[in-house]
């Protein structure tokens, strides 16, 4: 089963040793002294990693009258923080991976709320007091703990095909590829049951977004989930960092400034199974699945053609 290539394994180690070192140490602290005490409304953006959270983040941040974007939550906040979580492939299994991002009885609100402030701060500018903080994986296992942390936030959900989900997370990262087939499912089943269970205490500050329906009809979705959160559209167009979408190693597509929307990814993942493992994946989260389909007020493709 092939992983991440060497080029981009290359490309990545670059961007945390190099990039974001140097971000962190010259760019960033200039941005933190400007913020000083200012205080943010998050809108934390959750999913399985390979699920869009990327796109929703970007796509909200060229959409939003927002301060920034968060891109990498686990990677961008201080490295002493109890919420850094280093690369997936660090782990030497699935579960070490999901144990070493669970909240913790010894996290504090005041200590959560402290170490991302200060990241906001950070890597944020402008007059909104609101930020897109994407944090795949870990922003469904903590979905709870960072309502906690930012009552006034907003938790949103973007889950995608779990049969095509399942298939990228075991071809992309190692940890996954190592593991049985069974653990990513068990994994995909219960960060998503984490994020229900939290959001049932917030029903009034959680929205699940259907992928799919982002990519089909990403003015349509954007626009509903402005309205659900009563936030207001970009003043100007911020401008993205170029990150072209390569052929099975990324869902989102930014060219020109522009978002591009890949839509047969999902076809392409399901190709790329083995027999019988789209049967299996299918069969153990079906029930879950429809739990999110029917998730108050979700916003799927169904919702959008209304």
């Amino acid at each position: 089963m092939a992983q991440r290539t060497v080029l981009d394994r290359i490309k990545r180690r670059v961007r945390w040793h190099v990039t974001e070192p140097f971000e962190a140490k010259v760019k960033a602290p200039a941005r933190g002294f400007l913020n000083g005490q200012r205080t943010y409304q998050p809108i934390f953006v959750a999913g399985a990693s390979g699920s869009g959270t990327s796109l929703l983040a970007l796509s909200l941040g060229k959409s939003l009258d927002c301060a920034g974007v968060i891109y990498e939550t686990n990677f961008q906040v201080a490295r002493s923080s109890p919420l850094y979580v280093p690369d997936i492939d660090e782990f030497e299994s699935v579960a070490a991976y999901q144990e070493f991002m669970t909240p913790k009885a010894d996290w504090t609100v005041e200590s959560g709320r402290r170490d991302l402030l200060d990241c906001y701060r950070r890597y944020c500018w402008g007059s909104s007091r609101v930020v897109v903080d994407k944090g795949p994986d870990i922003n469904l296992l903590r979905a709870g703990y960072l309502m906690q942390c930012f009552p006034d936030g907003w938790l949103v959900l973007i889950y995608r095909d779990p049969v095509a989900n399942v298939e990228g997370l075991r071809r992309k990262w190692k940890t996954f590829g190592s593991d049985p087939l069974s653990e990513t499912i068990r994994f995909w089943r219960e960060i998503h049951e984490a994020f229900l269970d939290a959001a049932a205490e917030h029903p009034d500050r959680s929205i699940v977004l259907e992928y799919e329906a982002l990519v089909e009809a990403p003015d349509a979705a954007l626009a509903a989930l402005r309205e659900r959160m009563g936030m207001g559209a970009a003043r100007g167009d911020r401008k993205l960092i170029e990150s072209p979408n390569v052929e099975g190693m990324g869902i989102r597509n930014v060219k020109g400034n522009q978002i591009g929307y890949v839509t047969d990814a999902n076809r392409r993942s399901r190709e790329r199974l083995a027999p019988g493992e789209a049967e299996e994946i299918e069969s153990a989260l079906a029930d879950l699945v429809e739990r999110l389909k029917r998730y108050p007020d979700a916003i799927d493709r169904d919702h959008l053609s209304a």
